[in-house]
């Protein structure tokens, strides 16, 4: 592993120079910002980012490492609970001790927390936007950081196969029968949500299924004025695949008072991203395909320390399976 003597001699400036820079006290004008680029520059080259954060963490925090979590502040919140206790829970069953610092965002400006990113151990980057990677696949920062549900050539990542959740959906309605799938997403664009109900579309329509798309309020009425919507449609279709439990659970009141009968006279999958458990207890229990963001969470924290551990040094991925959990608005 390279030291900084290493980096030192492969820029051509001292080792203070070169410590100050990789330790974040270059700022402030005490060292030019194109000294402090080539430097970074050629830590990265040399893979120094876990030493960097290891230096970090033993002089400024003791034995406590310090594990920040960026996450938007929008209307992917409730979904992102679910990862922070997974986060908790791991943290729980770590020996080392450490502290779990939570940092909100608006979506397209991660490039405004930059200095944050640049003092804590490590960090899980949750929820970000083609900007906000854009940002950090340019930025020199250098502690070891893993995003959560985004692909990544530069750091390591904790995700899902996205297209299987939307191929899943249609493989499922397609093996039953089904001919004209009611696609409820949301007006807001989220890239993740979008590849999700962009995949069943392409393979649904491969099949021959008919598709009637609507984008509604990430929220339970929203979820009631497209079920009103579709049990107005002549005629009307067969399957509903739904971006959120609670917008099924708003849509599935609209079919209960226009007497749309679940599942006789329509089948519903949703994505099981809210983990409230709602979908097992409603009126008709839901069927849902559902993402592990505990496990996602508990695979980032392992990713941060054998990243500190000097344990991996090319980015890793792990990619985790989504679950079809068959109840009764949905067979199987």
């Amino acid at each position: 592993m390279a030291t900084i003597k290493d980096i030192a001699k492969a820029t051509g400036f001292s080792t203070t120079t070169t410590s100050l820079v990789l330790s974040g006290k270059a700022q402030n004008g005490r060292v030019s910002q194109a000294t402090r680029t080539k430097i970074l520059d050629a830590a990265q080259s040399f893979g120094y980012r876990a030493n960097v954060a290891a230096r970090r963490l033993r002089a400024n925090h003791g034995d406590t490492l310090m594990v920040s979590v960026f996450m938007a502040l929008d209307a992917r919140a409730h979904i992102m609970m679910r990862f922070l206790l997974g986060m908790q829970d791991a943290v729980k069953k770590c020996k080392q001790p450490i502290e779990l610092v939570i940092h909100s965002y608006k979506s397209g400006r991660l490039h405004t927390h930059e200095e944050a990113l640049s003092l804590t151990s490590c960090a899980v980057i949750c929820n970000a936007n083609e900007d906000d990677l854009q940002f950090l696949h340019t930025s020199h920062i250098s502690v070891p950081i893993v995003l959560c549900l985004r692909e990544s050539d530069k750091f390591s990542t904790a995700s899902i196969k996205h297209s299987s959740i939307g191929e899943m959906a249609a493989d499922i309605f397609a093996r039953r029968g089904h001919k004209h799938a009611f696609v409820l997403d949301s007006t807001k664009y989220f890239a993740a949500m979008n590849q999700w109900t962009g995949r069943f579309v392409e393979v649904a329509k491969d099949y021959g299924l008919q598709i009637t798309h609507v984008h509604e309020n990430e929220d339970l009425t929203g979820g009631y004025n497209a079920g009103i919507a579709l049990c107005n449609m002549q005629p009307r279709p067969d399957c509903v695949f739904v971006i959120s439990t609670v917008m099924a659970l708003g849509a599935m009141r609209a079919f209960s008072e226009k007497g749309v009968e679940i599942p006789q006279q329509l089948e519903l999958i949703s994505i099981g991203v809210d983990g409230a458990g709602v979908e097992a207890f409603s009126n008709v229990s839901v069927s849902t395909l559902f993402i592990p963001m505990e496990k996602l969470a508990e695979e980032s924290l392992d990713l941060l320390l054998m990243q500190l551990g000097g344990k991996i040094d090319a980015p890793r991925h792990v990619e985790l399976p989504v679950t079809y959990i068959c109840r009764e608005s949905c067979g199987a």
